[in-house]
């Protein structure tokens, strides 16, 4: 016995110096990892760095970080760290996340805490999937796992397997696990500078498109003033002029009737361009009811029958899309009477709720058909200024703009505007 407890005095001092080595290792590694994460970059990079360096801390000779895909139903291969074999087959990247398999990597996504597996064939899953590099698993022994946690959630899960004569112990999950917070913390910083990133120039493009949509509607203005009014107002000039050197009173009382009728279609033309910049309607009456004003008063002036349809189930709009939707319509039959040929139009005004994990989002959708001449695909390639500013007005808001011929002939406007929960403000 005592030259058991003699045996044991000498290898003790060793084996606590390497722990104490090995601790020193792992902080270092902790470290350098909580660095890279304040650092930044790009995460593939970031994950397969971060693998490499725990598989050869941990003394493995495999390793894999999984995540989990945006719907939460899969499960996608985000990097491996696999030096002596050929990349994992395609079986093995994707996997379906079903918390009714028992399959450790599920188990620890779904549970969020790490594990031990003594034998990596007892993932049967696993096994399955790399049946063709059964000769190089053989020299598998244990494989711990841990879960990657982003903000309380779990987003996937970093494995890293030994050779059999390597066993992990407790201390390796709880090691594996800050490596999992650590990493989860740099996806999720990736995340949102990506996030920040898209939305910038999401921004960037929306006030592009806000300065081509003003443009445009000066120039419309301009050349309305300049076809209408302006013109009006030359023709009165130039008869004013001759009434001057008129003395015959019946042609001076004609000319000036003429005068009269002139002026009070001018005024009219300016009472329905003012009208149409600034939409009062809309605010008094509300999204329907000032749609279906515009739309008679489109049928009217054009001959052409246009049927209007509106959703039962109605909720406010901020004042910012009912002006949008607003616009969309009128622009879009202002095609339709110029360009179509067509007998008959309708207008569709409908309201959506989408289901969502997140705050419930809202949606208004509004279709345009006609039966005109419609276009081919080539033709639409070529979208005209009118098109076109519906589409930036749509993607100022990142609603969706879909513009098709029909099968029987004519074309069809498809848009759909996003409402978030909240933001209801006008009386839409």
């Amino acid at each position: 016995m005592a030259g058991a407890d003699m045996e044991a005095l000498t290898w003790e001092p060793d084996y606590y110096k390497n722990q104490l080595e090995r601790s020193w290792q792992e902080l270092a590694m902790l470290s350098h990892l909580a660095e890279m994460v304040s650092l930044g970059g790009d995460s593939k990079e970031t994950n397969s760095i971060v693998l490499k360096k725990v598989v050869d801390l941990m003394k493995g000779n495999f390793g894999y970080i999984y995540l989990v895909d945006k719907g939460e139903r899969t499960i996608s291969l985000a990097s491996e760290y696999f030096p002596h074999a050929k990349p994992l087959p395609e079986s093995a990247t994707n996997v379906v996340l079903d918390e009714k398999i028992n399959r450790p990597v599920h188990q620890v996504i779904l549970t969020g805490k790490g594990m031990i597996i003594d034998n990596i064939w007892e993932d049967h899953a696993l096994m399955e999937s790399l049946a063709a590099y059964a000769d190089t698993i053989k020299q598998f022994g244990s494989s711990v796992l841990a879960p990657l946690r982003m903000v309380n959630k779990n987003i996937g899960v970093i494995c890293v397997s030994a050779p059999k004569e390597r066993m992990f112990h407790r201390e390796d999950i709880l090691m594996l696990e800050a490596v999992g917070c650590i990493l989860g913390v740099a996806l999720y910083n990736t995340g949102l500078i990506d996030d920040l990133r898209r939305s910038k120039e999401h921004l960037s493009g929306a006030l592009r498109s806000l300065d081509h949509i003003r443009e445009t509607e000066r120039k419309r203005v301009s050349r309305e003033l300049h076809d209408g009014a302006g013109q009006a107002l030359t023709s009165m000039l130039l008869q004013l002029k001759a009434l001057q050197e008129e003395s015959d009173v019946e042609v001076i009382h004609d000319r000036i009737n003429g005068l009269r009728f002139l002026t009070s279609n001018t005024l009219e033309e300016i009472r329905s361009l003012t009208s149409s910049l600034r939409i009062s309607n809309l605010v008094k009456d509300g999204l329907p009811a000032a749609l279906r004003k515009m739309i008679k008063e489109f049928s009217r002036i054009s001959g052409i029958n246009i049927l209007f349809e509106v959703s039962e189930n109605i909720f406010p709009l901020p004042e910012e899309i009912d002006s949008i939707a607003y616009r969309i319509v009128q622009e879009g039959i202002t095609n339709i009477i110029r360009h179509s040929k067509a007998s008959f139009a309708a207008v569709k005004l409908y309201y959506l709720h989408i289901a969502t994990e997140f705050p419930a989002q809202k949606e208004v959708g509004l279709e345009i058909c006609d039966n005109g001449v419609g276009f081919t695909l080539e033709e639409n390639k070529v979208k005209g200024s009118g098109i076109i500013g519906i589409e930036e007005r749509v993607g100022a808001i990142n609603g969706s703009f879909a513009l098709m011929p029909m099968e029987k002939g004519g074309t069809k406007l498809s848009i759909r505007l996003p409402v978030q929960d909240g933001q209801e403000q006008g009386d839409g």
